[in-house]
């Protein structure tokens, strides 16, 4: 393993072929989206953002409480959570409804 590799900040994530393991927790989207890490390495939240190909927005933080009330918050193990936010550029867009629903059903441990 290359030095850099080694002495990294913060946890790993892998992301291949539309699945994501953050450690904390595995989730999979389509493909065609794009997937934006917005949290800083050593940071205590992971924060990411899926584009969607119209440009509609998915964006998942972890929380340690399950206090919000407008975002959908998913349980984890630990006593943790995921924040699903949703920022749609066309609340009428079927399509993205859908594949949101696909992503947060497979949010898991």
């Amino acid at each position: 393993m290359p030095p850099q590799l080694k002495h990294n900040l913060g946890a790993y994530i892998v992301v291949s072929s539309g699945h994501v393991d953050t450690g904390r927790y595995r989730f999979d989207y389509p493909q065609s989206w794009q997937l934006v890490k917005q949290s800083a390495a050593n940071a205590k939240q992971l924060h990411l953002i899926l584009i969607a190909a119209n440009g509609s927005k998915v964006s998942l933080l972890d929380v340690d409480s399950d206090g919000a009330e407008t975002d959908r918050i998913i349980p984890l193990a630990a006593g943790s959570f995921v924040q699903v936010t949703i920022d749609p550029t066309d609340d009428n867009d079927a399509v993205f409804a859908e594949q949101v629903e696909q992503l947060v059903d497979s949010i898991r441990s």
